[in-house]
């Protein structure tokens, strides 16, 4: 049996083709509004905060499902909107990924080979660090990517 055929439709603020009765919502929730962007269509931008409850809800109301690329979205936020269609990856997963400490925790747990590394949360941690794990490189749990929240340890001085 012959299926019909896929139409495609333009977007009415960027001309991207997408397939009939389908679309793409862009959920923004840091560093400014993407409609200012000329990287994102106006048209396709949508704009709330992850603690946004009627933002989030208008959100799901508009799509099937949600995904995201970025491990920063509010794990709260995809938990939120998984009430009420498919989100993936979870807000489980997404949540371990926020957090260095955790996603390493996950991947020793898992038998995945690993760095030598020492989670540090005090100066005792820090008093504690083997000799051969420098020179290091001291990173935050949250938030640090590209190199930012990041800096180098010589050694254990």
């Amino acid at each position: 049996m012959r299926e019909e055929p896929i139409t495609y439709t333009a977007c009415e603020g960027c001309e991207r083709p997408y397939r009939e009765g389908s679309g793409v919502a862009v959920f923004w929730d840091v560093m400014g509004d993407p409609r200012e962007s000329a990287e994102v269509c106006p048209a396709c931008a949508f704009v709330a905060l992850g603690d946004d409850e009627a933002g989030l809800a208008e959100l799901a109301r508009c799509c099937d499902a949600v995904t995201t690329e970025f491990e920063n979205v509010p794990a709260q936020a995809l938990r939120a909107l998984a009430e009420h269609v498919r989100v993936a990856p979870g807000a489980d997963a997404v949540a371990v990924c926020q957090h260095g400490a955790r996603e390493k925790a996950q991947f020793v747990q898992g038998g995945v080979p690993c760095a030598p590394h020492l989670f540090v949360a005090s100066e005792a941690d820090c008093a504690r660090a083997a000799p051969e794990l420098f020179p290091a490189i001291l990173k935050t749990a949250t938030l640090g990517y590209d190199g930012k929240g990041q800096c180098s340890v010589p050694d254990a001085a």
